[in-house]
């Protein structure tokens, strides 16, 4: 698509076209240069701020920017899940308790091959 300059410009003139800026230099319109956007806070739909410590990107409610947020919780630990043993014991099996609603450590002496056929 051509761009369509003044026809009659005065020195230094400028003349914008697609998100683009020229400037009459007298003789030729040249292309100005433009801002650098090439870092995480120059970005259009980013916080202007790199936020505080241990904070964490996320989309906002309105999924159209990003922002920072507090750290999430860690769920990403075996102990961290939902419906798990808050911690390990030692020479143990997981199953799922008898109500089928979370995990538990099951005695080492059960034998998980031939109780449940589950492959070791």
């Amino acid at each position: 698509m051509a761009i369509d300059f003044p026809a009659s410009p005065s020195t230094n003139d400028t003349h914008t076209h697609n998100g683009l800026t020229w400037k009459y230099d007298g003789t030729t319109w040249v292309l100005q240069a433009t801002t650098n956007n090439n870092t995480f806070t120059g970005l259009s739909d980013t916080p202007s701020s790199m936020g505080s410590s241990g904070y964490y990107i996320k989309v906002n409610a309105a999924g159209t920017a990003l922002e920072f947020t507090t750290a999430p919780t860690d769920t990403n630990t075996f102990t961290g899940l939902t419906g798990t043993p808050s911690s390990f014991t030692a020479n143990r099996s997981v199953v799922v308790n008898s109500a089928g609603t979370a995990l538990v450590y099951a005695p080492a002496s059960i034998d998980l091959k031939t109780t449940w056929n589950i492959p070791l």
